[in-house]
């Protein structure tokens, strides 16, 4: 099977990209499946595409959980704590939602830095398009994970997510990674949170088994 790095491709079927983290493409075609579609080929799990996961607003094989936290603001583009974390929720059962891969297939990294310092309007176009990307995919999710540390409180994204799930009831559970703790946590965002901890390990705790959301 391809690896976790692989993920990212589209339905062979419909077009849309789908989110994988795992074992979760076929080894022969190489393709992931959208449930939707019904394209099945010989892949052992069947999974519904972006456009199709939205509309259902779960996924039918595993409820979904996206990581938040700082990316653009992340020396290493918020890619190492995500890897490391992802196979432990994926263990628990849940389908992990990306966004170091997802936004790639909106803008890549590297071209939307070009365009931020070379055609601004661009930019902001793909910018719009990243936003509308992510919040689709987070209304599909059964919860968020979110590091909340230094560089997230030099940007913006994390908190307009987290705000959003606030008003969508979705849970969101913090690893609140600062040098003082929650007390640096800005109002509004420690208003949107269900549960925190102070290090990834407690806040890992307190993520309900996958079985136990809404998701199933």
């Amino acid at each position: 099977m391809l690896n976790y790095e692989a993920a990212g491709n589209s339905c062979a079927a419909c077009g849309f990209w789908i989110q994988a983290t795992g074992d979760w493409f076929c080894e022969e075609c190489g393709q992931p499946t959208c449930e939707r579609c019904g394209r099945v080929d010989c892949v052992e799990e069947v999974f519904l595409c972006p456009e199709c996961f939205t509309k259902e607003g779960k996924m039918r094989s595993k409820p979904a959980i996206y990581l938040a936290g700082a990316m653009e603001k992340a020396a290493d583009g918020g890619k190492g704590w995500r890897e490391e974390i992802t196979p432990i929720l994926t263990r628990m059962g849940y389908l992990v939602v990306d966004p170091c891969i997802t936004e790639s297939t909106v803008a890549d990294p590297v071209e939307l830095a070009e365009a931020k310092c070379n055609d601004f309007a661009r930019y902001k176009r793909l910018a719009e398009d990243i936003v509308t990307f992510d919040l689709d995919l987070i209304e599909g999710c059964a919860g968020v994970f979110v590091r909340i540390d230094t560089p997230t409180l030099k940007g913006a994204g994390t908190f307009g997510e987290i705000t959003f799930c606030r008003r969508n009831d979705i849970p969101v559970y913090a690893w609140i990674d600062l040098p003082e703790g929650k007390y640096e946590v800005p109002g509004w965002a420690m208003g949107c949170l269900t549960t925190y901890a102070e290090t990834h390990e407690e806040a890992l705790a307190l993520v309900p088994p996958a079985h136990h959301t809404r998701g199933i």
